[in-house]
Parts: C-alpha cells; sequence; structure tokens
C-alpha cells in the first residue's frame, strides 16, 4: 500500500458529445493531444481527448490551444457538437483514519493520532472560465475515491505443511451399457 497522500489532480479530458461521427475530429487532434476514445456511447458519438499540465487551468488552456486552429470538417463537427465537457479529474487521496474502542467495550470509536493530510484547493481564473464559455464548452469535475491495496496475510498454522493432492482414482466400469442412455447423451 501507498504511503498517505492527499487529494491530488490528476488531469483535464476534453469529451467531445455529437448525433454524428467525431471521427474526422479525432484524426485532426491525435497528433497534438492523446485520444482516449473515438466511437458510440449512450445512443451517441463521442470523442474524448487528453492533455497534460500541472493544473487544471494550464491543461484546459492547452486543450483550449488544440481546438482553436481547427478548420474544415474537423471545425463544423466541434461548433455544432451537443456538448463539449471540460472534466477536471482528481484523485481523493487515500488517507484511512484507524478507530480504537475507547475503552474497550464501551460502543465508542475514536481516532488515535491525526492524520496528516490536508486539503487540496485549485482555482480557475475568469480568464480561463471566458474561454471554456466562448468555446462553447462546460466544465465538470469528477473526484476518483480512494484506492486500497491490502495484502492478504496467510495465516500459518503450527503443522504448516504443504498440501498434498491424491492421486486420481482409475475408472471402472460401471455396467451400463450405452443403449440405456437417454439419446442426448449418446452423441
Amino acid at each position: 500500500m501507498r504511503g498517505m497522500e492527499g487529494p491530488s489532480f490528476i488531469t483535464v479530458d476534453l469529451e467531445v458529445w455529437s448525433k454524428v461521427d467525431l471521427s474526422p475530429l479525432a484524426r485532426a487532434l491525435e497528433p497534438r493531444c492523446f485520444v482516449l476514445y473515438v466511437g458510440k456511447a449512450k445512443r451517441k458519438f463521442l470523442a474524448s481527448f487528453e492533455a497534460h499540465g500541472s493544473s487544471p487551468e494550464e491543461t484546459i488552456w492547452r486543450l483550449l490551444a488544440l481546438v482553436r486552429p481547427l478548420r474544415g470538417r474537423p471545425k463544423t463537427l466541434w461548433r455544432e457538437a451537443d456538448a463539449r465537457v471540460f472534466n477536471i479529474g482528481f484523485e481523493s487521496g487515500n488517507g484511512v483514519a484507524l478507530l480504537h474502542e475507547t475503552p474497550p467495550g464501551s460502543g465508542v470509536w475514536r481516532q488515535r493520532g491525526k492524520l496528516k493530510i490536508g486539503a487540496f484547493e485549485t482555482s480557475l481564473s475568469s480568464d480561463v472560465i471566458q474561454a471554456i464559455a466562448a468555446a462553447r464548452g462546460t466544465l465538470a469535475t469528477t473526484i476518483y475515491p480512494p484506492r486500497r491495496e491490502v495484502r492478504a496475510k496467510r495465516r500459518e498454522s503450527a503443522d504448516a505443511r504443504p498440501r498434498v493432492r491424491p492421486p486420481n482414482k482409475p475408472l471402472q466400469r460401471t455396467g451400463a451399457s450405452v443403449a440405456a442412455l437417454p439419446p442426448r447423451a449418446r452423441r
């Protein structure tokens, strides 16, 4: 299991939803970003893109810079899309508080010690929000739940020895004839 980690920014996905196939848009953007998905989803077409930056704002500016120079069919697909969603992804962290019953048998559970995980804060400037609105986009946030990785411990018994399987028994004739079997079993 990893150490105690607090919430953190992952990336921003640009999801474009449309009633028509978005493959030409994906081909136009592919050399300059990661294309996560292109195809049908929920009775519509979805093209999902990702660019990396150190903050949500920087990443959104990079995604906006990808769509500005579009021309022709890709530009038309962008303009006529049903939705253009800039989805900011965050990990919620993996802090776990261990509770102890104090005093034992009382039914009162308390945390011992302090979690050393702080809150995570981020902000977007009015400039980037206006740029998203000018691109006719919307802003969404996804917060992913904690990832738990727990190693199972083997129980060791006093007489721990490797398990030995008994040998298979040889097949024996039962005396049943093929004619006595139902027609389906004869095939």
